[in-house]
């Protein structure tokens, strides 16, 4: 199924001592509960701050990330004796991948008006290498051309979905695979492949359209940083020139348009870089 993990947030395990902790609670009596009760109080600030920065654009973030942190509290207790966990980094590992499955449950939402700005959030991380939080949930300084243009994927992603559905999601955010995606909308995985890169395909006219609308001024910014990247041409080759993005073109690598392969080739880079999953990839315990 998918591989939805998490990444512990940084200086989560600087101070704190789990293991002994999770050791004494999968035991009995007054002992494994106080046991319990600390583990779970060392867990609740990474895990909010976890939270607060995967939900932090909706303007009840502080209280979301709240109900998740006690969401995943309560999981926890529950499942701490079936914890497989042996060092201290295992337990934070597997204390976020609950959380983490929390905040997918709420952002896949529609209603919860998140959806859009998480994908953008992780394709910049994938295009740009870019670090979405700090290690207390705050969003980094970028610059104004990089804010117009994680604003443009989210509105993208909010006008392609009602033609590509979830394939977006299924694919680059829960890493279903083609056999799974299949069995989702009723198709063969070879199917299922051709309708994923269609979409993404989708994707990138809505990106073009959104990129044609702006202004002189915030159209050049944006073309010269998805240049800077070696974007530019990838995306939009039909509006690209070398006089438009100047000296930011000159330099970057060479990217055919986005045909089926190139899209694919996107795909690996979300999926391979995405901060969810880098640094624990096949390590999650259950």
């Amino acid at each position: 199924m998918d591989s939805r993990k998490a990444t512990p947030p940084r200086g989560a395990t600087a101070t704190a001592t789990y293991m002994p902790l999770v050791t004494a609670a999968r035991g009995e009596g007054e002992a494994a509960d106080g046991a319990l009760e600390k583990l779970l109080i060392l867990l609740h600030a990474p895990i909010k701050r976890y939270a607060f920065a995967k939900v932090r654009r909706s303007p009840d973030a502080d209280d979301l990330a709240a109900d998740i942190a006690q969401d995943a509290l309560i999981r926890i207790a529950k499942g701490v004796r079936a914890c497989r966990a042996q060092s201290d980094g295992e337990v934070v590992t597997w204390a976020m991948t609950i959380a983490h499955r929390l905040v997918l449950d709420l952002v896949r939402s529609r209603q919860s008006g998140l959806q859009a700005t998480y994908f953008a959030d992780i394709a910049a991380q994938a295009m740009f290498g870019m670090t979405m939080e700090d290690s207390v949930g705050q969003r980094p300084e970028m610059e104004p051309a990089m804010e117009l243009l994680l604003q443009l994927m989210a509105d993208a992603y909010n006008g392609a979905i009602d033609s590509t559905g979830e394939l977006i999601w299924w694919r680059l955010i829960i890493s279903l695979d083609w056999r799974e995606i299949g069995e989702q909308v009723q198709t063969t995985p070879a199917g299922a492949k051709r309708r994923f890169q269609r979409a993404m395909e989708t994707l990138r006219l809505e990106v073009i359209r959104r990129v044609d609308a702006l202004d002189e001024v915030d159209r050049k910014a944006v073309l010269a940083l998805l240049a800077r990247f070696g974007y530019a041409q990838a995306l939009m080759p039909e509006q690209v020139s070398d006089n438009e993005v100047g000296a930011g073109q000159r330099g970057a690598p060479s990217t055919p348009p986005l045909t089926p392969r190139a899209a694919m080739a996107f795909t690996r880079r979300v999926r391979a870089s995405r901060a969810l999953s880098s640094s624990i990839e096949g390590g999650a315990v259950a």
